[in-house]
């Protein structure tokens, strides 16, 4: 990074780093972030808690391999799950898991 940035600013190529970060980054093979629930940990109870019927049944629930993608897709899947987990309809899931991602 610190050689790219003065290939584009030279003028920067004095200046100190006072912290750099270096590591591994989950990059999907077709640059898709990948939303859903392994159910394969799932018991599918749900429960009714206030009136409103609420997924209680354990499962693992993910939103990975947002590599790049920026603020707003992930605000959105954590919206998404949200719903999901609360048994809230939500659309957006379904069209999400219509993409390929092989």
């Amino acid at each position: 990074l610190r050689y790219a940035l003065t290939e584009v600013y030279p003028q920067l190529r004095d200046v100190k780093f006072d912290h750099v970060w270096g590591g591994k980054l989950a990059f999907p093979l077709n640059s898709m972030p990948l939303i859903g629930r392994d159910t394969d940990y799932d018991d599918n109870t749900q429960e009714d808690i206030d009136g409103m019927n609420k997924y209680s049944g354990g499962g693992v629930w993910y939103a990975t391999g947002f590599a790049g993608h920026g603020i707003v897709p992930t605000a959105m899947a954590g919206s998404v799950l949200a719903n999901a987990i609360l048994g809230i309809p939500d659309y957006s899931l379904d069209e999400i898991n219509n993409v390929s991602h092989h």
